[in-house]
């Protein structure tokens, strides 16, 4: 999908649409609380995305920090580790 198609649509009509996915800020700025999402992207990485809400004295939202971490690679250590695990584990009798 294009930068110029994404680009020609309200956010939120995007989301509707299913154009990109409802992120951790989207949800931030319905709800005025912190969020945190895993999003995967289609060419395979998965991160995890957490918005944090910054009000006023009013309780109006000034502006959203978020933060992403990708953890396609811990998950794939984690999985060997795992795997590696599994195939020396002895059994004891």
């Amino acid at each position: 999908m294009s930068h110029a198609f994404i680009n020609s649509y309200v956010f939120y009509d995007a989301v509707e649409m299913m154009a990109v996915p409802k992120t951790s800020a989207a949800i931030v700025l319905e709800t005025k609380q912190a969020c945190t999402t895993i999003i995967e992207y289609e060419h395979g990485k998965k991160c995890i995305v957490t918005a944090t809400p910054y009000l006023d004295a009013d309780n109006e939202i000034l502006f959203v920090v978020s933060n992403l971490r990708d953890i396609t690679e811990m998950n794939r250590l984690q999985k060997e580790l795992e795997d590696n695990k599994s195939k020396t584990c002895i059994k004891r009798t």
